[in-house]
């Protein structure tokens, strides 16, 4: 075994510890993020790049934020 899953109950109640515990999961999608106005050489420059990455993690951080906002239970 590669690694061992770490569970609160591991160690108390033996192998079947090792079960992890049902968890929720929640998927999102966001809008599509457009960049084909930008051609392969725009890969170089590295003022782009950077400033198209911080528009993806923008849009990721907002959604993340949102769905924070809108969960019910204990936080």
């Amino acid at each position: 075994m590669p690694y061992l899953p770490v569970t609160p109950t591991f160690p108390w109640l033996g192998p079947l510890g090792l079960v992890p515990l049902p968890s929720q999961w929640l998927m999102a999608f966001g809008t599509p993020i457009r960049f084909e106005g930008y051609g392969p050489a725009a890969a170089d420059d590295p003022v782009l790049v950077n400033r198209l990455n911080d528009e993806v993690r923008g849009c990721i951080q907002t959604m993340l934020e949102d769905l924070l906002a809108s969960r019910t239970g204990a936080a």
